[in-house]
């Protein structure tokens, strides 16, 4: 049925049918997309995760086999940045995969 039809006031009828926003770690994402996009992983993994009942500590994992956004599996990517990665998380006191992120953000691939 229409919201027209259902009685909605007319001012109502443009109104969003949905929100598509999710809150991680205290911070606001506009999508599932934007915060698979920042957690690096599929949007698909991170779906699942979420209806599979996974805590909010658990969506960003990196498994064996879940796809970094830069086309990667943890273990396919490059040695050098792995560790780099490594030893940044435990600088910065945060997850490889977050370091990962960041160095990721900061590499200029159009000047490699």
């Amino acid at each position: 049925k229409s919201r027209r039809s259902k009685g909605w006031p007319q001012e109502r009828w443009g109104e969003k049918k949905h929100t598509y926003e999710i809150t991680y770690q205290g911070k606001i994402y506009k999508s599932i997309s934007d915060l698979a996009k920042y957690l690096g992983i599929n949007e698909d993994t991170l779906s699942a995760r979420i209806r599979d009942g996974l805590s909010e500590e658990e969506w960003g994992d990196v498994r064996v086999k879940t796809k970094i956004s830069v086309g990667y599996t943890w273990e396919e990517a490059p040695k050098h940045l792995k560790e780099a990665a490594e030893r940044l998380a435990i600088g910065l006191n945060i997850s490889a995969l977050e370091a990962y992120q960041l160095l990721l953000e900061k590499i200029d691939f159009a000047n490699l």
